[in-house]
């Protein structure tokens, strides 16, 4: 099912910066590709002609000669190609032809299984995906780092944790490193942080935080910091445990530093949102207050926390995604109805408005959709896997969400998954590890959808 928009041949005529959609005259440099539709991971063959001049293909391709192929990188996404020519004494010559990428929408098998949940997986800077810790029926929780290589499909323990860890938070640096924080343990150093690095797998210690925290949030700042906040805590008073404080992680020291402010509203299971000028968006989660605010904004730069006046209802374990525009979508999750004790998936999304600081409802998700695995693809689209519909059970059906349309639904995982994780790879297509079905049995296939 061929989802990602497709776009014709577009040609362009830079004399004067004027554009045409008529046909180049025949004398003007083509460009031309073997196919102009094609699946996400595959490539182009192309060629340009033309007479004189030095030219060069972009993105990314440079230079290339008259009538000789040549192949294109792999691609991830709509792409459109120009072919850029320059002779002495003449205007510069462009043509441009667009290669529509679509989904198979199908899911192949890797032949390698991983059997966990509640773990973690971090695209690596080689293409590779490492996989840590997690839930993976061993008596204990694990302290694995395993690498899962797409070219072979195949799973290769590479390094140890201090100790056994689960749903934790997984935050990759810039430098390849990638920091651990909170979850659940295996021994009693709940409040340790680690790092791992992505390329040997090896584990350091990376300070120790000022409480415990699960169902907290993680999120990396432009400036190399990490900022951590709330989560189901012990270590301080508050009610149900629910954290209304946030430390800051520095990678020059490897330490933790508790902020003076605290947010508005203990949160857990909520999202944080890097803003497009450096603020951060925290959205959500349970939390015990009587005053409930839904969102609020932090600012690394004075460390201070702001309510957002636009009250929302409770939600929590939702999905959240910045658009290209700044905006940022707030998809599906779980609420508890007033007087209710039964937990409530949730369809709805919500977009935000950093320039207004306003919430407003936008088209639903296919279905009502808690605890899913979220994937960004370049187009803005967002893939969304398993989690849970309604109780009780977990859920096999798939989605793709655009603001504009709606949720659709795409092919369906090979069972129900939730705890699981969705990595984009490289080349477009999507890896699906772990998780359980309803009743805690393990989902070991590992997939890949393409």
């Amino acid at each position: 099912m061929a989802w990602l928009s497709v776009a014709g041949s577009l040609w362009l005529a830079a004399c004067g910066g004027g554009g045409s959609e008529a046909e180049p005259p025949a004398d003007s440099p083509r460009l031309a590709a073997d196919r102009t539709a094609v699946h996400v991971g595959d490539q182009v063959l192309l060629t340009a002609s033309f007479r004189a001049g030095q030219a060069r293909i972009e993105p990314g391709l440079g230079a290339v000669a008259s009538g000789v192929p040549l192949r294109s990188p792999v691609l991830d996404r709509d792409t459109v190609f120009e072919l850029v020519v320059e002779a002495p004494g003449r205007p510069v010559q462009r043509h441009s032809l667009a290669v529509a990428v679509s989904y198979r929408d199908r899911y192949a098998a890797t032949g390698s299984s991983f059997a966990a949940s509640q773990h973690s997986a971090v695209a690596a800077a080689d293409g590779s995906v490492l996989l840590i810790g997690g839930s993976r029926g061993e008596g204990t929780l694990s302290d694995a780092v395993d690498r899962f290589d797409p070219a072979t499909g195949r799973v290769q323990r590479i390094g140890t944790l201090a100790a056994g860890r689960a749903a934790h938070k997984a935050t990759r640096l810039d430098d390849g490193q990638i920091l651990l924080t909170g979850g659940l343990f295996s021994d009693t150093q709940w409040r340790r942080a680690e790092l791992v690095d992505e390329r040997s797998g090896q584990s350091s210690p990376a300070g120790t935080m000022s409480v415990a925290r699960v169902d907290h949030a993680a999120l990396l700042l432009p400036d190399g910091r990490v900022l951590v906040s709330g989560g189901y805590a012990t270590g301080e008073r508050a009610p149900l445990g629910i954290s209304d404080s946030a430390e800051l992680w520095d990678p020059a020291t490897r330490q933790f530093r508790r902020l003076a402010q605290r947010m508005s509203v203990g949160r857990a299971a909520h999202t944080m949102t890097l803003l497009a000028d450096g603020r951060v968006l925290i959205v959500g989660g349970y939390s015990a207050a009587a005053d409930y605010r839904f969102a609020e904004i932090f600012d690394p730069r004075d460390e201070r926390f702001t309510p957002v006046a636009d009250a929302q209802a409770l939600r929590a374990n939702h999905v959240a995604q910045r658009q290209a525009d700044g905006r940022v979508l707030i998809l599906g999750g779980e609420t508890v109805p007033a007087g209710g004790d039964a937990i409530l998936p949730l369809a709805s999304v919500l977009r935000f408005d950093p320039a207004s600081g306003r919430f407003e409802t936008v088209k639903p998700l296919a279905v009502p959709r808690t605890w899913a695995a979220g994937v960004p693809p370049p187009s803005g689209a967002l893939l969304l896997f398993g989690g849970q519909q309604a109780m009780p059970r977990y859920s096999a059906s798939a989605e793709r969400y655009d603001p504009a349309s709606g949720g659709q639904l795409i092919a369906a995982l090979d069972g129900e998954r939730a705890l699981h994780s969705a990595t984009r790879l490289a080349d477009g297509r999507v890896l699906l590890a772990g998780g359980e079905a309803w009743g805690g049995a393990f989902r070991s296939s590992l997939l890949v959808y393409e």
